[in-house]
Formats: C-alpha cells, structure tokens, sequence
C-alpha cells in the first residue's frame, strides 16, 4: 500500500508537466445503461481465467492485485465500448479517459496501458468502495459483473478475517451457486482465481455485493440507482462485525453461524425457478473441493515465494517488514481453506453415501487421499494431511512467512512461541493462548 502511494505521488508530480495536445485516452462513443450492464455481464461470465496470462493476447503481461482485476477488468470493457470511465484516486482526483495526460503515447493500447499501469498504483479496496453502491439481492441484481466487497473498518476483528479484498461475481447457478473470480496479492501477472459458492458476510454496510457507479453519478440517491438497495443488511438476522461477539472462540463461531445464515438467505432469494434449484450431493462436493483446490494450489506459490524473500532478504532470521509480511503471510487465505474444509466434511459425507459406501470414513480417506499436492520440489501432501495440518492446534503457526515451508502445510507445526521468529504475532491469531509461553 504505501510502496503504490509513494508511486503515485511521484507520477503525480510527473503528470504536471503539460503537453501540446489535446487527446482523450479513448473516444467516448457511448454511456453507460441497463444494455451497457447486460454486456459488461457478459464480458465477466465468459472471461477466461488466463486474461492476463496467455501468451499473445492484447493484455497479457497485465499485472494485478485484487482491486487492480476489478478496476482493469471495468476500463477494458469501457475501452473496447467506447464507454466513460471516471474513477478517483486517493485524493480524489479524476482518473478519466478525456484525460490528455498520455498525448505523448500512441493512441489505441499504448496509451490504454499506461492510463491502466497509473490506475491501478493510485487505487486500492479503499477507493473502490467510493466507486460502487449496494444492491438488491435478486437474480437480476446478482448477476456477472456484481462484486463482493470485504471492506473492515480499521482494527475489526482479528486478522484472519479482516483481510480487504474484492471479488467479481462470474455466474450464478440454478440453485443459488455463485461462482466468483479475483486476483490477489502481490501484484503479478496471473491467472485469476475462481471460487465457488463461497459462505459470506459483510463485515459492515460498506462491504457486501456491490455495483460499478456510473461516471458523474457521485451524489446520485442509493434508491434511483440501477438496483441500488441495502435490503441485504436486513436477511439472515445480520449484524455488523462489531456487533457480533469479538473474543475467542465464541466470537468465531458466532462469525461463521451468521456466516451460514447470511449466505443460505442470500442464495434463496438468487436461485432460479425449475430443474437444479436444489443443489445435488456431486455438485455440492465438486463446488467445495473446487475452492480448496485452488485455495492450496494458489497457497503453495505464495509459501514458496515467501520463504524464498525470507531467505535472501533476512538470512531466514528475525521480523519480515510490514510490507513483506503483508505480501507473503496468508492468515486471511488461511481462514478460508479452513472454512472449506468445515464445508467438506458434510459434503464428501453426503456424496460418498450417495455412491453406496458402507463405511463412511474409511471412504473418505480413501477420497483425500486422492488429491495429492507439492508443497515443494519432491514433498507431497494429500487432503488428509492438509485437514489435520488446518483444523488442528497446528494451524496456529501455517500463516507466518517466517516458518519453514513444512511448517506451514502443518508437518513439523511451530507450536512453541519461544521457538517463532518473531513471537509478538502469535498474539493475533485465535487460540495463540493454547501456543506454550
């Protein structure tokens, strides 16, 4: 975060140098309408995970964050439609292709990228919540294109779940199933990550399922926007993180009840009408593992890439910087491989007695054991490992980058605070009391 502003701040002293021309960054051809949002969710839902990454494609090599995705995601669509965008940065000032800032440029995709490259150093979750608006919980509200946004206000709850971060929705199923797309940090050239069904909350009103503004809409009323609505607030008993229990265990499991509650109302009211309404014990188990696939598979990168950074930075002692430990500890990423495998258990039940097994446990084994991962070059973990690595007093120390790649997949866990390179984390995590002092 501060290493974007910083950046920023130098391009904006750079940009005060004026030039000759007068050239937007591209033509506005268009505005912005219901049709123009029906398109845009269709761009969403058909776009491949490899956007940014396959060789030889007009924005491979684009790198992102999570709200780096959504930002660029919107300005291409806008771009390839000739349509308006006019976001803020954190000063909030204008981010606008009329800009004539990159005259310099060719026109076309040169001068694309780089407003592109300025704009997504000079805005974060932060400015995105100043650029979206809640909606109505329905299918024609839900729809490709919608975002969920994780936005806790500064020191809510603990970190595990505090983490900011923004999600496209890309389709919703038959029975309610939401299938979301998103990057994530570091800012790299990568696939984006897709996610099923995932079990939501908002932490507060600024966070939930959300929708793009329209450019020069700023003071625009919440009830006359397209869908505009907090009628999600108010389903499943909802309640602000601050107001829900916020100590131990009891705070946590108050978290994931309403977690539950919120998710199963919203999925009731954006499941369609006729065959698949309810969900089947083979989708329900390819949706979870799904997401713990892709969860650990995108784990393994950051695990690696970290103890690496640890390694030649540090020498493999002492504190990482706030910076590094923010790009390559994973508590938030954590949580929800965890909440995944609390979701498997009754799934992969339910789908190994829909195929005739006789004795449930020793099916699903037999069923983890057959997803097998390389955490590093030779060493491999199967599902099992992973359940009693992140459901067991072991996953206290799986998220700090300065522990061991095998410690933190749970083999050879850190269970002894004195024994962690840097012991005033442990404090953060639920459950560090159980960690001997």
């Amino acid at each position: 975060m501060f290493a974007k502003k910083m950046a920023w701040l130098a391009f904006g002293v750079m940009m005060t140098v004026g030039t000759a021309a007068n050239a937007a960054v591209w033509t506005t051809r268009a505005q912005w309408s219901e049709q123009k949002e029906k398109e845009f969710a269709k761009f969403i839902n058909e776009l491949p995970l490899d956007f940014f990454s396959r060789p030889g494609t007009p924005y491979s090599g684009i790198s992102t964050d999570c709200a780096d995705a959504a930002y660029v995601l919107r300005t291409i669509f806008a771009y390839e439609n000739g349509l308006p965008v006019d976001f803020e940065n954190w000063e909030k000032k204008d981010l606008s292709n009329t800009t004539n800032n990159y005259d310099h440029l060719e026109a076309g995709l040169p001068r694309l990228k780089k407003f592109m490259s300025d704009l997504r150093w000079a805005t974060d979750t932060s400015t995105l919540l100043r650029e979206t608006y809640p909606i109505a919980i329905n299918r024609n509200s839900v729809r490709p294109g919608a975002m969920f946004l994780h936005m806790p206000k500064k020191g809510e709850g603990p970190k595990v779940y505090a983490s900011a971060h923004v999600f496209y929705v890309q389709n919703v199923g038959p029975s309610g199933l939401v299938t979301y797309i998103s990057s994530t940090v570091p800012a790299a050239v990568r696939n984006l990550n897709a996610r099923n069904g995932y079990v939501f909350t908002p932490f507060n009103v600024n966070s939930g399922y959300r929708a793009w503004k329209w450019p020069n809409t700023g003071t625009q009323a919440l009830e006359t926007r397209l869908h505009g609505s907090l009628e999600q607030f108010r389903l499943g008993n909802w309640k602000t993180f601050a107001e829900l229990p916020d100590n131990g265990d009891g705070g946590r499991s108050a978290l994931q009840r309403q977690m539950q509650n919120w998710t199963a109302a919203v999925r009731e009211r954006i499941k369609g009408s006729g065959a698949g309404r309810t969900i089947n014990p083979t989708e329900e188990l390819n949706a979870v593992i799904g997401n713990i696939l892709g969860g650990v598979n995108d784990r393994i990168k950051i695990v690696q890439d970290g103890w690496r950074v640890y390694q030649s930075r540090y020498g493999g002692r002492g504190c990482m910087t706030e910076s590094d430990y923010d790009n390559y500890s994973t508590p938030s990423r954590d949580t929800r491989i965890q909440q995944e495998l609390m979701y498997l258990a009754p799934a992969a039940t339910r789908y190994v007695r829909s195929k005739g097994a006789t004795n449930v446990n020793i099916a699903l084994k037999k069923l983890y054991a057959s997803y097998r991962f390389e955490i590093m070059p030779g060493q491999f973990v199967d599902l099992n490992q992973i359940t009693d690595g992140f459901l067991t007093t072991k996953a206290l120390s799986i998220s700090e980058p300065e522990h061991s790649p095998l410690a933190r997949w749970g083999v050879g866990a850190v269970m002894v605070k004195s024994q962690w390179q840097c012991p005033q984390r442990a404090s953060q995590y639920y459950g560090a009391e159980r960690i001997n002092r």
